[in-house]
């Protein structure tokens, strides 16, 4: 067993995680249905909001969206958390996910969404991304993180850029957005890179 091997076969489940992280303008910590805030339904319902996630495709209730936060909660393979104003910690700005983690190759996606309109443009994205980021090359020990977006996403193509991610492809017509094909952006990070 190579050295690489032992490593995967000794990471510790994500829902063993139950942790904060501290930057300079945020804490972000692993999200339970006690912590996340009744706006974080209304962001999934607002069409500004979830133009460019998945989840606009599904439409969730106060008691379906609990489920979710526990479902990820549980997950093995994920980790979801919500990211809050360290000069306030009870207001909930929004969320980022960790995984699905692959063992085998030791990475995992991210996926981010700021919620809250008055934190957009604060530069709370690229912050959150890079506290994760630390995190899960740190703690968990990942080797790879990378993230998919649509090509029109500019923020969050900016937010990816600024945390010390590069771009490594153009997935052409890879998703529709409003009727449309619209082309995803692929960015990663291999720990290496990363410098805390």
């Amino acid at each position: 067993m190579t050295s690489i091997e032992r490593h995967l076969a000794t990471m510790i489940p994500l829902a063993k995680y139950l942790t904060s992280i501290a930057t300079d303008n945020l804490v972000i910590k692993t999200l339970t249905a006690e912590n996340m805030s009744e706006d974080y339904w209304g962001w999934l319902n607002d069409t500004d909001i979830t133009q460019y996630l998945e989840i606009r495709h599904t439409k969730y209730s106060r008691e379906s969206l609990s489920q979710f936060v526990e479902a990820m909660f549980l997950s093995d393979n994920d980790l979801l958390m919500g990211i809050f104003l360290k000069s306030d910690e009870n207001k909930h700005i929004g969320n980022i996910k960790l995984g699905s983690l692959n063992r085998r190759y030791a990475r995992a996606d991210i996926g981010i969404m700021i919620g809250d309109r008055n934190s957009w443009g604060k530069g709370y994205a690229s912050e959150a991304i890079k506290g994760l980021s630390a995190f899960a090359f740190g703690e968990i020990g990942l080797r790879r993180l990378y993230a998919g977006m649509y090509a029109s996403n500019k923020a969050s193509t900016k937010a990816f850029l600024n945390s010390g991610f590069r771009q490594e492809g153009i997935m052409k017509g890879h998703y529709f957005l409003n009727g449309q094909l619209e082309d995803g952006i692929i960015v990663a990070k291999l720990s290496q890179e990363h410098s805390v």
